[in-house]
């Protein structure tokens, strides 16, 4: 190997290492409060509906800005664009621990019935939690596309690499959160302190490391959008929706499981538990997007079986966490205990990593060197969690509010359920598309097509098609 490959391959791996912790720093950002806020929150008397709107408040901007990511990506390059989202990212957190002061709560209405009303407190919280997210998706959807690119023969492994990284920082965030409030003695801006200040120092090796890589040609060559949305890619990206609905839910929630007796936990108890499903989470994702890149290729109904999996991994979480109650006849109330919870975070870690085949399955039919459609595909699979990232702790704090926990736990247990069964019957109808075949071309890298009997399909010559 000369001195430029040397060069090369250092400067991939100082890009690698960089994306992974901007991952894990950004994810550690977006789960700090799951251990301390609602706890903060009830103190001021803000409803669980209230307290879930403020978690849905991150991802919902994450969404919107997902959805525009590639054409900022295009136009600023992958160095600014994670070092602009980073940088904003910090700086809303850091206005967020601020909130208290800048709305004050002493301002809250006190009514003639003795309770609170911290509507400031609500808003702000929300505006700055809301912004948190919208501008620090920049730099994540970057990093993403920088990681495909570092092995694009192994793709769906490199986005899971980064997906486990988003899952340590998963499994970090709520446990440094409930540690630091904790041992700051409640002072709510302490925690927001710390986690806004780590971002800022990470754009130093950023700037200074970074490679300075070219910018995605906007005029290049690329695929056609509308012959990947089929109702196959749909699917797949409800279901990942779904799946992050589902577990985002617990945010709002489980802290007040906790809180009752016999469990009677603290905020860093409630985030060591946090922590068990993200341990799951991060030992399977690499390996789920390794097999997505090698015995899965291009497989859509494996990949849907394994996103089925998930879904029903996801059933006996809440089940068991509930527990799972269906009138007098079918109670799990007696397994209600700290074993019984242990194990149900344990699903939980497992269906949410399970559910990062979907990704695998959306890049079916794009070319490897296909850049601009790749971001594109990036920024959606991105959406579609941030989707369901927005939305579950809103339902998960208004079921919270209608029924009590075990009630909330049934509805979503049998939600999961639900959709994993369609996940296994939809090839049944047709409306999975068939498995793709691998063509092997030295002149414009792996391809993906579909078998649906199209004009190109026939023309291949059959010496040098891979069944994948």
């Amino acid at each position: 190997m000369n001195a430029a490959d040397e060069e090369s391959k250092n400067g991939y791996y100082v890009l690698m290492s960089l994306s992974l912790c901007v991952l894990f720093i950004r994810y550690n950002m977006a789960t700090f409060l799951s251990s301390f806020f609602p706890n903060y929150a009830e103190d001021v008397n803000i409803t669980s509906t209230s307290s879930g709107a403020i978690f849905s408040a991150y991802p919902i901007g994450m969404f919107l800005t997902s959805l525009v990511a590639t054409r900022m990506i295009i136009k600023m390059g992958l160095k600014n664009s994670i070092l602009l989202g980073m940088l904003l990212n910090a700086m809303s957190i850091l206005l967020m621990g601020l909130v208290p002061v800048l709305f004050g709560e002493n301002a809250c209405k006190i009514h003639s019935d003795g309770s609170l009303e911290c509507l400031g407190l609500q808003i702000g919280f929300f505006v700055f939690y809301f912004l948190s997210g919208l501008l620090g998706a920049l730099a994540e959807c970057a990093c993403f596309v920088a990681l495909q690119n570092f092995n694009k023969e192994r793709r769906a492994a490199m986005v899971a690499a980064g997906s486990m990284a988003c899952g340590i920082g998963c499994m970090v965030g709520p446990e440094l959160g409930g540690l630091v409030y904790d041992l700051g003695n409640h002072r709510i801006y302490l925690p927001f302190l710390v986690f806004s200040v780590v971002p800022a120092l990470l754009c130093v090796p950023i700037a200074i490391y970074f490679p300075s890589l070219q910018k995605i040609d906007p005029d290049k060559p690329t695929g056609n959008m509308s012959d990947v949305l089929t109702w196959s890619f749909a699917l797949s990206w409800i279901g990942y929706a779904l799946n992050g609905t589902i577990v985002a839910t617990l945010d709002p929630t489980l802290e007040t499981k906790l809180d009752d007796p016999p469990f009677n936990s603290s905020s860093t108890v409630v985030g060591l538990v946090f922590m068990a499903s993200s341990i799951i989470y991060t030992l399977v994702t690499y390996p789920v997007g390794y097999f997505s890149d090698t015995r899965w290729k291009g497989r859509s109904r494996v990949l849907k079986f394994v996103l089925a999996i998930s879904m029903f991994s996801l059933f006996v979480c809440f089940a068991l966490l509930g527990p799972f109650r269906l009138g007098p006849s079918l109670d799990l109330k007696s397994l209600d205990s700290w074993f019984s919870v242990s194990v149900a975070m344990a699903f939980k870690g497992l269906g949410s990593a399970l559910g990062a085949v979907a990704y695998a399955d959306l890049i079916i039919g794009i070319a490897q060197d296909d850049e601009i459609l790749q971001a594109t595909v990036v920024s959606l699979n991105n959406a579609a969690y941030a989707v369901g990232w927005g939305v579950g702790p809103l339902i998960g704090g208004g079921l919270l509010q209608i029924c009590d926990f075990s009630g909330y736990c049934t509805v979503i247990a049998i939600a999961s359920l639900s959709y994993g069964v369609l996940l296994v019957v939809a090839p049944l109808f047709g409306v999975v598309s068939k498995d793709a075949i691998l063509k092997d071309s030295a002149d414009d890298g792996t391809h993906y097509k579909p078998l649906n009997g199209g004009d190109d399909s026939k023309e291949e010559n059959t010496d040098n098609i891979i069944i994948a």
